[in-house]
């Protein structure tokens, strides 16, 4: 399940006074309001809208899906950060091996500065 999913498995599985049924019908109701404000909105949608996979989560466990990741790569160099207002970049075959290099949890963030340098924007 995704990261956002299991906090909310988590949170719910260790409270005493809620069952999953409870649970799926309240999310539903929820789902369909026109005034969702709540932190959880993410993953609610995501609830209602895989609620068999969120059953089987809460039933036989389940493991968080990883993140996907983005790098800034210009010509065959991956970008490290700033150093002044120099911008610093590590040569790299096997991405991934050096923690050096800036992992963006976000592809429009990764996209904003690799096109500040000229470069792009790459799964990790």
């Amino acid at each position: 399940v995704p990261k956002f999913v299991g906090e909310l498995l988590d949170y719910y599985r260790n409270s005493t006074d809620v069952d999953l049924l409870a649970l799926l019908i309240c999310f539903k109701d929820w789902y369909f309001r026109k005034d969702k404000l709540n932190e959880n909105e993410e993953a609610i949608d995501w609830l209602v809208k895989h609620p068999e996979k969120f059953m089987k989560a809460w039933l036989d466990g389940y493991e968080v899906e990883e993140e996907p990741k983005w790098v800034v790569k210009v010509g065959n160099l991956y970008f490290c950060g700033w150093e002044d207002t120099t911008a610093q970049f590590v040569m790299n075959t096997v991405l991934g091996e050096d923690e050096s290099i800036i992992k963006y949890k976000n592809e429009g963030t990764a996209s904003s500065v690799a096109k500040n340098l000229g470069g792009t924007a790459e799964k990790a």
